[in-house]
């Protein structure tokens, strides 16, 4: 189980750099980064999920593993972090705004699943 669980996590890390090597791509400037947009979907999808932890044994396997290396939450703070030091403070505040209100909307759909 727990070699499945690493083959999982590899798994989602390779779609992480490829959904963010292809938004980067396609995007030049935005309000969300490619890491935030990665993070909030994999947020959304371990809310799906979680109430089929009991139904199938699978999803344990997906949530720690494909999830957890499809997230990437040091990227982010390391994106903040750059952001800071460049002194791009608006699109800090920004980004930091949005991520907060889509995490609160994750949040709001998971008790609404519960």
């Amino acid at each position: 189980m727990i070699i499945l669980s690493i083959i999982c996590a590899a798994l989602g890390a390779v779609c992480r750099v490829y959904i963010t090597d292809l938004l980067n791509a396609k995007i030049s400037h935005s309000t969300i980064t490619p890491t935030t947009f990665v993070n909030i979907i994999g947020s959304i999808m371990i809310v799906m999920f979680i109430p089929l932890m009991n139904i199938n044994e699978f999803i344990h396997l997906l949530i720690p593993g494909f999830f957890g290396g499809f997230t990437t939450f040091a990227t982010m703070t390391k994106e903040y972090y750059e952001l800071i030091t460049s002194k791009q403070y608006k699109s800090f505040i920004l980004l930091f705004i949005t991520y907060i209100i889509l995490l609160l909307l994750t949040l709001s759909l998971y008790l609404f699943i519960q």
